[in-house]
């Protein structure tokens, strides 16, 4: 049995709603729909003492509650020495405490939240203040907190947002505060009642939304469609295909219009291909469409190794001792033996069948020096073997040799 709350039911239709419960000022009167507190005159108006209004009838399915919520932390009869004492005066002391208990009562009969808090762990006695509860904000009016199994005064504290802040810090030697609350079941929880914990692992699905807040058919794959969209938000849009005219270059100081026609050149240059005369979106070419005759479509870094008129591979070294002197996708060069080398590759090729270019400086006593390979020199995708040899055909070691490779890389 409710002693100082009721609820309903919306049903779309219906705006005035008794309050069968007494109170003793019409402020001291909660309503509540959906768990959101409503104000008064706004949301509603008192029709009789017993009968509230609501401005817009609450919608169908959803909660309605009316609770009594009288003040706590103040009394509202204070006797002085030679008054008179009127039966109203003592009603109005008796009714506070009075409603206060049924309001208690009504709180304990919900199912209660507990949450304890340990010294040293949880606050420092002869210091702290304040407690944070996990729940979040609850109702003042059934929180009820315990020293060491001590119920505490309520005029000894306050709660606000979840916190409750105490008048003085908690003594020291108090080894365990205990909070327990209640949260009412109908008429849905008041605003931040519930945190981040208390919905597990943090995610909003449909089972955690009220009923129809969201249509199926908005959810569906998560995917923003055409079809999902309010047909008032885009309607009656006609695709225009702009012309060549219409590419204006927002600073070209010729165009004696552009005031009025940046912003749409901007976007229609966008919207455009480029090309080598029309500004526009750049195209990425693909593996298959780099090489010499692209004009239209830029190449990435990613596509540069299938172009065959770039060199992949080059290098310039000592010829007496392999050291390199510069290079790409290189990763040593060994002497195998005078005029004899290996140009390890730092990434392969697709394929052996790559060109190979040399140069090699002369020594100036033995005549030309050349840049060659015999049939048996081994020639793969990762290393290849070269020689240099004066024009006697003996073998020769060169201050520079320089070697570069065009081909396909993988």
């Amino acid at each position: 049995m409710a002693y100082a709350r009721v609820s309903y039911t919306g049903d779309g239709t219906t705006s005035l709603y008794s309050v069968p419960f007494p109170y003793i000022s019409q402020d001291y009167v909660e309503v509540r729909v959906a768990g959101v507190l409503l104000s008064l005159t706004i949301d509603y108006s008192w029709l009789t003492d017993s009968t509230i209004q609501f401005v817009t009838p609450p919608a169908s399915g959803v909660q309605i509650l009316l609770n009594r919520n009288t003040p706590k932390d103040s009394r509202l009869v204070n006797y002085q020495d030679g008054n008179i004492l009127k039966e109203e005066t003592l009603d109005l002391d008796s009714d506070q405490a009075f409603h206060v208990i049924q309001e208690a009562l009504d709180a304990v009969s919900n199912v209660r939240e507990v949450e304890t808090f340990v010294g040293g762990v949880d606050y420092t006695g002869g210091t702290t203040t304040s407690l944070v509860l996990a729940g979040g904000e609850v109702l003042e009016s059934s929180i009820l907190i315990l020293f060491d199994g001590v119920a505490q005064q309520v005029t000894e504290y306050s709660v606000s947002s979840g916190v409750i802040t105490f008048d003085s810090a908690i003594p020291s030697g108090v080894l365990q505060v205990q909070v327990s609350y209640a949260l009412p079941l109908t008429g849905g929880l008041p605003d931040g009642s519930v945190s981040t914990p208390k919905i597990v692992d943090g995610n909003v699905t449909a089972i955690k939304l009220a009923t129809d807040s969201v249509p199926t058919e908005k959810v569906v794959d998560g995917a923003i469609t055409a079809t999902k969209l309010d047909p008032e938000v885009f309607h009656d849009l006609t695709e225009v295909v702009p012309t060549t005219s219409d590419y204006i270059p927002i600073a070209d100081a010729s165009d004696s219009n552009k005031k009025k026609k940046s912003v749409i050149s901007a976007v229609l240059s966008l919207i455009a291909s480029a090309t080598t005369s029309v500004r526009g979106l750049i195209q990425l070419a693909v593996s298959s469409e780099v090489g010499g005759d692209n004009a239209t479509k830029a190449i990435t870094s990613a596509t540069m190794a299938y172009h065959w008129g770039i060199t992949k591979v080059w290098v310039t070294f000592n010829g007496s001792t392999g050291a390199m002197l510069g290079a790409a996708n290189v990763t040593s060069v060994a002497r195998n033996g005078t005029g004899d080398y290996t140009i390890n590759f730092s990434y392969p090729f697709f394929s052996p069948n790559y060109c190979i270019l040399g140069t090699a400086e002369d020594d100036n006593a033995t005549g030309s020096t050349i840049v060659t390979r015999y049939s048996t020199d081994a020639r793969t995708t990762s290393t290849c073997r070269i020689r240099t040899i004066h024009d006697a055909g003996g073998a020769v070691d060169s201050s520079y040799v320089s070697v570069a490779f065009l081909g396909y890389l993988p």
